[in-house]
């Protein structure tokens, strides 16, 4: 992580905003906009909105946000696919899509996804 990132991660904010990106529920989410070619952190716009606002997040935060969710994905074993893809909303611009495909065996989410896509 970069070092300003690792520093909001020492902020308030930044504890609260990990602790909202940073758990299973969230990571099947990245997942399932990975899987329609969406970037991952499109899943937590609603939720960022209504818990912090538009106006709560400054542009550093808001790249703090798309750090955490590349070190969760990375952490499972997707790799980026696209740097860059339009994020809808008004919250961010752009965000990264990330592979499909984890390593399944790093985490039971991956295979609680794979158990539930269609043949």
């Amino acid at each position: 992580m970069h070092p300003s990132h690792a520093k909001l991660r020492s902020t308030e904010l930044g504890q609260r905003l990990e602790a909202v990106i940073d758990t299973p529920v969230r990571y099947v989410e990245y997942v399932a906009f990975s899987r329609q070619d969406w970037p991952a952190i499109t899943a937590l716009v609603p939720l960022l909105l209504e818990e912090f606002g538009q106006d709560a997040l400054n542009d550093a935060y808001k790249q703090f946000c798309g750090a955490m969710v590349g070190e969760v994905m990375r952490r499972y074993g997707h790799g980026m696919v696209n740097p860059r893809r339009r994020v809808s909303g008004k919250l961010f611009v752009y965000g990264a899509v990330w592979s499909i495909e984890g390593d399944p065996a790093v985490t039971t989410e991956a295979r609680i996804i794979d158990a539930r896509r269609p043949s």
